[in-house]
């Protein structure tokens, strides 16, 4: 069934992905798009031809600056789909200069064990490591508010994640087919926003201290083992626990008001007719 559901994806993304700009040039192996008057630039891949995605190969550590032509570039994103399906990438570290690290990004990187992302990220994009079945662990940088749906569908070796204290949202099938997900460590004293089909296996969920029955008390949180005994030496963070209702449309929208059809309120499931 992923396999059925990754080529449906790939298919809808060789119908949009023409709308993305492949490289203008390559420095040291790496594919950016330069722009001379801001003098930044966004990593990318070579061509356009889904048939030949294996730009990159082995480990790829993006620089925060590159020089071409005597003019230096700060590095600020990677674009959308940049990495796509290179089955031959194994490791990816993204300097802190990166704002943005595109939807796709990485998705279908087969043979991807690690990942190092940025510390100025915000969010973590839709699809972003999907169906990237070797990689094994991801900490997510302080600073990211969201994860997107899908972002780490199909990481089928996945087996620990740190999420920080600034995480707002954790979108539907965002940890979807996970099978060794047996760690989930939060930053959050505050129980983070989430969904039904958030998670699919529930394994051992380490707290900061004194966040324990907050946590015990969350739905769907709550199907954890949840321990304050956490294996990073996380420290407590105040957090107001006064927030209005978060409120969300099924495809991960926020919205002030409930809209006709299924709402997710709280984490919960809510028809209104």
């Amino acid at each position: 069934m992923r396999k059925l559901y990754a080529r449906t994806l790939m298919i809808a993304l060789a119908m949009t992905i023409s709308a993305t700009s492949f490289a203008s040039t390559v420095i040291n192996g790496i594919y950016y798009n330069l722009n001379a008057k801001t003098l930044e630039a966004k990593v990318t891949y070579k061509t356009n031809s889904l048939t030949a995605r294996n730009d990159y190969k082995g480990v790829v550590n993006i620089p925060a600056t590159v020089t071409y032509e005597n003019k230096k570039y700060n590095v600020t994103a990677v674009s959308d789909s940049a990495f796509y399906y290179n089955t031959e990438l194994t490791s990816i570290t993204i300097p802190n200069s990166v704002k943005y690290v595109g939807i796709k990004a990485f998705m279908l990187c087969e043979n991807l064990t690690s990942a190092t992302l940025s510390n100025s990220m915000t969010r973590v994009e839709n699809s972003l490591f999907y169906g990237c079945g070797n990689l094994t662990s991801i900490n997510i940088p302080e600073g990211v508010t969201v994860i997107s749906e899908m972002a780490f569908n199909g990481c089928e070796k996945l087996s620990a994640v740190v999420l920080p204290s600034s995480l707002k949202l954790i979108s539907p099938t965002s940890f979807l087919e996970c099978p060794s997900l047996k760690s989930v460590t939060t930053q959050a004293s505050v129980p983070i926003n989430m969904y039904e089909n958030t998670f699919e296996t529930f394994g051992k969920l380490y707290v900061p201290e004194g966040s324990k029955e907050d946590y015990e008390k969350a739905v769907i949180w709550n199907n954890f083992t949840i321990s304050e005994s956490s294996p990073t030496g996380i420290s407590t963070i105040s957090a107001s626990t006064n927030q209005p209702p978060q409120i969300y449309t099924l495809s991960g929208k926020k919205t002030q008001d409930p809209v006709k059809g299924v709402n997710i309120i709280n984490g919960k499931k809510i028809i209104v007719r």
